[in-house]
């Protein structure tokens, strides 16, 4: 992507609302990943004063505070749960549902929902993602039939993620600009050539052109990747990768179905997995109770999870429900499913709008990943 584009893009992204608008000409991930980058950038530079910040709240909401100081609003709620409730603070932000205070409870639940970068589920989500980065890395390096060792086997506070006989690979899961790139050139990759001489960066995201030039360091080569380069590559795992570029989940409802339209929908969309969210998974249909509908889906080649954590039925209602730990950690491993899988979320109602699922998809959506309903 060129400066010009990258500057345009960036000053119109603003929110994940935002991204849709230029979907058709880039691909998802990127749009999230110049945005990400934007954010994380601000935040940095900002200086916060946490005594204004909780003398704030007395008059302001968290999302307003956070839109008027252009701080992201994760961020405000940890300074005000730190304030107001400085020994629990910490397991307040996993669990909003013990915060006594009804106004606090329903703003960081806000506040979670609405950062993407920050809140502890955005964090986790980058964390997989970084993971699926160097899993691909690390599959290119094996089909090519290439020794290496990875980073835990050097057993060293600074090395690259994979070092081969010939040059070392570091996994980068984000945009980088100019500035980006400068950064980890300083702190990391000329310490990797000075050491282990010539190397490659993937920013898996893409990046700005003209950062590939910016250092040069003799006969060590710094060679800069993105997405473009390994999509164009044989046997490379591109459904993979597209978990990176174009996120997504879909939905689905059985009601109405047969076992054999339910199994065709998915394998229309490419779907290898199907994570049950009944919290209680029968049904007056054989074909969809569990144990029956492992056995099938699995003898078609898709596999099941059973996620009760986001199941529905909860006492005082599902939104209360999602306030606590157990739903957010019912999200996280539906995160870790989607690191290795095209993953459909199943329940009854055919009808996401009428089915707990709609709730389940505003989690998801928040994070940047496109929900589809089929």
């Amino acid at each position: 992507m060129n400066e010009k584009t990258y500057r345009k893009l960036a000053r119109k992204l603003n929110s994940i609302s935002d991204i849709e608008k230029f979907e058709k000409r880039y691909k998802r991930g990127v749009l999230l990943g110049i945005l990400t980058q934007k954010i994380i950038e601000r935040t940095k530079r900002t200086k916060i004063n946490k005594k204004e910040i909780a003398e704030l709240w007395k008059e302001k909401s968290i999302l307003e505070i956070s839109e008027e100081k252009k701080i992201p609003p994760f961020i405000v709620a940890k300074i005000i749960l730190g304030t107001m409730c400085r020994k629990d603070a910490k397991k307040l932000e996993e669990n909003p549902s013990l915060i006594e205070d009804e106004r606090l409870r329903e703003e960081v639940e806000e506040a979670y929902l609405k950062d993407f970068v920050y809140s502890p589920l955005a964090v986790e989500f980058q964390k997989i993602k970084g993971i699926i980065g160097e899993e691909l890395i690390e599959e290119y390096l094996i089909k090519k039939g290439v020794e290496f060792f990875k980073e835990c086997d050097l057993k060293s506070n600074k090395t690259p993620d994979f070092l081969t006989e010939e040059q070392w690979f570091e996994s980068k899961v984000f945009f980088a600009n100019r500035s980006i790139h400068r950064n980890f050139f300083k702190k990391q990759y000329k310490h990797y050539l000075d050491l282990f001489g010539s190397g490659t960066v993937v920013y898996w995201l893409g990046y700005v052109k003209g950062v590939e030039n910016l250092f040069k360091n003799g006969k060590k080569k710094l060679i800069v990747r993105d997405y473009k380069y390994f999509k164009r590559l044989k046997n490379f795992n591109k459904k993979k990768l597209n978990r990176l570029l174009e996120p997504k989940i879909y939905t689905i409802g059985y009601s109405g179905r047969s076992i054999r339209s339910f199994i065709r929908k998915l394998e229309e969309n490419d779907i290898d997995a199907v994570v049950d969210v009944r919290r209680f998974p029968t049904s007056k249909i054989d074909d969809f109770k569990k144990e029956n509908l492992k056995k099938l889906l699995e003898e078609n080649g898709i596999k099941y999870f059973h996620l009760e954590k986001l199941g529905g039925y909860r006492s005082g209602g599902y939104e209360k429900y999602m306030l606590t730990r157990d739903f957010k950690s019912g999200i996280k491993e539906l995160l870790w499913i989607f690191k290795d899988h095209t993953l459909a979320l199943m329940c009854m109602e055919r009808d996401y709008r009428r089915c707990h699922r709609r709730f389940i998809s505003k989690y998801i959506e928040a994070l940047g990943i496109k929900v589809l309903h089929v």
